[in-house]
């Protein structure tokens, strides 16, 4: 007997049963009609799905050459996050009168969690050391357990155990990161990490059992003339990126442009196994913005920041059978074929929870094109409630605004990241 995992969104799901729910999972369909039916070819086609059934993105197959419907497994874990997101009150670090950013050394980027409604303290992440000129933040994700990784300069670190919020070098780099992204796999088996912008670094990607806090591994050695070399376990590709978000264990989307503030932004897929990639979205509108997926697989992704901003924090959706067609070979389409969602902020970072709320985040742009501080473009981070009608075209509803630090004014608001409840 066999059991097949499914992604759908940010996975795997190791989840627990969810009870008091009217949304289901069927196989591989989600229906949100308060009394299901089963409708597949088994012995209970045609029977109510009852409260028993687990709505966990699990579904099973009979042995080899049987048939009949077989229960799941009992999940391991939660379906149910916190949104973790972290803010620099960067208020003191500006020279008065002056559109212009003034980085300290040494700066502790705080954090702030979202769960119930309800903002909480989080903890202080790693220290960001040395002169920051272009960055301000510290990238994270969460493994599979719940812990932390973290990229910060040149360390990769690891949180002890679950919400401990102490944290612990597992790895390092040869050269500075401005830390553009850092994306655990569907499977937490693998970290896509994007390292920044100066004197275009390589996308890593590595096993995440390399991290090691008794013996912390140089990922890849630098020969001084842009010439790196990578330890086993670890890939390196020469493509642009921003951000990028897993598709599944196999490929890569990354929102990327050609330079920085270039105006022109795209979304590649990037295959890890061969590092072949490909374009599938293509729109010279404004800068690179964040990404990530919905519940359905469904991509979501925007611009980022443009002169003039008629554009900045345009955010889209694009199914998920339209993205698989466009990896499988299909031609490359514009932005303005997926579904506009709504404008916000500087489309920065992005999340989706579990009941179907869209978390985004403000991009620090300020240090980069200049500009006063504005608290209605970076910040804060916006909260939108997601839609889905029968044919799952996804619309936006309500909108909330968070302030994850009550000054207001903060450099940016994010990154953003899912936290299982365990």
């Amino acid at each position: 007997m066999s059991w097949i995992t499914e992604n759908k969104g940010r996975g795997p799901w190791e989840v627990e049963p969810i009870t008091d729910k009217v949304i289901y999972n069927e196989g591989d369909r989600i229906s949100s009609i308060s009394n299901p039916v089963w409708d597949v070819n088994h012995e209970f086609s045609g029977i109510p799905v009852t409260g028993k059934h687990v709505p966990c993105g699990y579904w099973s197959k009979g042995p080899s050459g049987g048939g009949g419907y077989v229960p799941p497994p009992t999940p391991p874990a939660s379906l149910v996050f916190s949104i973790l997101m972290a803010y620099i009150n960067n208020s003191p670090c500006y020279e008065a009168g002056s559109g212009e950013q003034h980085w300290e050394f040494g700066i502790v980027p705080s954090t702030k969690l979202y769960s119930d409604g309800v903002l909480s303290d989080g903890y202080d992440l790693p220290i960001i050391e040395g002169d920051l000129d272009g960055t301000w933040c510290c990238m994270f994700d969460t493994l599979p357990d719940g812990r932390l990784v973290i990229a910060n300069d040149l360390s990769i670190y690891l949180e002890t155990a679950y919400q401990s919020g102490v944290f612990n070098v597992a790895a390092t780099i040869p050269i500075s990161s401005e830390a553009s992204f850092l994306k655990v796999s569907p499977d937490g088996a693998k970290i896509a990490f994007g390292i920044g912008y100066t004197d275009s670094p390589p996308l890593t990607v590595f096993d995440v059992s390399l991290l090691d806090t008794d013996n912390p591994p140089q990922l890849f050695t630098d020969d001084g003339e842009g010439n790196y070399t990578p330890i086993s376990g670890v890939s390196l590709f020469n493509v642009n990126y921003y951000d990028a978000i897993w598709w599944n264990d196999q490929y890569l989307l990354i929102n990327y442009g050609t330079s920085w503030g270039s105006q022109e932004s795209f979304v590649d897929v990037l295959n890890i196994s061969t590092g072949a990639g490909s374009l599938i979205i293509d729109a010279p509108l404004g800068n690179s913005g964040g990404m990530c997926l919905d519940n359905h697989n469904n991509l979501i992704t925007g611009i980022g920041y443009t002169d003039p901003s008629d554009y900045t924090g345009d955010i889209y959706a694009y199914k998920a059978a339209d993205i698989q067609a466009l990896i499988d070979g299909g031609d490359s389409i514009s932005y303005s074929a997926g579904t506009f969602l709504c404008k916000s902020l500087s489309a920065g970072h992005m999340v989706v929870d579990h009941n179907d709320y869209l978390f985004v985040g403000g991009g620090d742009w300020i240090s980069v094109f200049g500009g006063t501080p504005d608290p209605d473009v970076i910040g804060h981070v916006e909260k939108f409630q997601l839609l889905y009608d029968e044919e799952g075209n996804v619309s936006v509803g309500t909108m909330e605004k968070l302030y994850p630090d009550s000054c207001e004014d903060d450099s940016a608001a994010g990154p953003l990241c899912k936290i299982p409840k365990l």
